[in-house]
């Protein structure tokens, strides 16, 4: 009798694919950051350094990607078939992309693994390599988590931190690739979009050596950033921002702002709400946004045990300056956190989502 061969015979069953880089802290949400160019690998870094694993950066240039102080494994050079690096030229940042599809998508994959919840693309506005491979970035990024991770629909999945360049590098092609990048951001493709603009921080931070611009600037987003990672997997005695907060906050697209305020004094009710509205405005992210237009914000409170102890009416002065936030955003839903820790200052976080572009970038 002849024993019919089945293809199914000399199917080997794939291993389960493990988790190969497991964060060094306990967040809400399980976070990629891909970064695309010179911007995008210095972001990333500022993650990796706050402990973050699943961190990749992609480059045309090797000498930008060599010196970024981060694991070897964690870059990627993708080559544009000629000189290093794209230049100014989007086409050919973009053209690098598709061309490194399958390696890109493979090296994600050892470093993401298949725990992650949210991607966040990573790049600068001004240059060719970010700017330009972004959108094929976020095509194999969406590929990647259906594919691997297993989400049906990458919606409200994939967002992005975006370094707008400083009024000195605005030169024609560079405002050429901004309308081009703008003409993109309008349709709302990312949940959340933050656009760090170095030209606001540069006229906040007279003072700041050339050497500690890009450290102070990337550290400063991915704290914060952090911070409410974080804190929404921490418990309260008070009030506690949870896990579902955040992520319906992350979850929703348009651009978000985010802020941080040390308050030092804070006996009226007014101290707070002055310095939370006073916040909004010396963030580190695009200015001219209408927080009238936002749709979900959040406000944390961390204050030290010898404060919550000692001052009297607090709590109440911390409701009062929320009200002012609802009074500015006063068409979204208001998540609220308050948090008692070690340190002896009063801090406030502030995240205001769901935003519509600014008139100009």
């Amino acid at each position: 009798m002849q024993i019919p061969e089945i293809p199914l015979e000399d199917f080997e069953i794939p291993e389960e694919l493990e988790d190969p880089k497991e964060d060094l802290f306990d967040g809400s949400i399980n976070f990629g950051f891909l970064g695309i160019g010179q911007a995008g690998g210095r972001i990333v870094k500022a993650f990796y350094d706050l402990g973050y694993r699943r961190i990749l950066a992609l480059n045309t240039s090797k000498a930008d990607l060599e010196p970024l102080d981060i694991p070897s494994e964690h870059k990627l050079f993708i080559s544009t078939g000629g000189k290093d690096g794209a230049g100014k030229n989007m086409s050919l940042g973009a053209q690098a992309v598709i061309n490194n599809k399958e390696e890109i998508f493979d090296k994600i994959k050892d470093i993401f693994g298949v725990k992650v919840d949210h991607v966040m693309l990573c790049m600068g506005c001004g240059g060719g390599t970010g700017a330009g491979g972004v959108f094929p970035a976020k095509e194999i990024t969406s590929e990647y988590l259906k594919k691997i991770v297993g989400v049906e629909s990458t919606d409200n999945k994939i967002g992005m931190i975006a370094a707008l360049p400083k009024e000195g590098e605005k030169d024609t092609v560079v405002r050429q690739n901004l309308n081009l990048l703008y003409s993109r951001f309008e349709k709302n493709e990312f949940s959340p979009l933050l656009l760090v603009d170095n030209a606001k921080i540069t006229k906040l931070y007279r003072g700041i050596t050339p050497a500690l611009f890009w450290p102070t600037v990337n550290t400063s987003i991915a704290g914060v950033f952090h911070v409410f990672n974080v804190l929404s997997k921490v418990s309260s005695n008070y009030t506690s921002f949870d896990s579902a907060d955040y992520y319906n906050i992350i979850t929703t697209p348009g651009i978000m702002s985010m802020g941080v305020t040390n308050i030092k004094e804070y006996k009226k009710d007014t101290d707070i709400s002055r310095a939370l509205r006073v916040n909004l405005f010396k963030t580190l992210l695009t200015e001219n946004v209408k927080y009238s237009d936002a749709k979900i914000s959040a406000v944390v409170t961390i204050a030290g045990k010898k404060i919550m102890e000692t001052v009297t009416g607090l709590l109440e002065s911390i409701d009062y300056g929320v009200q002012s936030i609802t009074q500015m955003c006063s068409n979204c839903i208001i998540h609220q956190g308050i948090y008692q820790d070690e340190v002896e200052k009063l801090r406030v976080y502030t995240v205001v989502g769901g935003m519509g572009l600014p008139n100009k970038l």
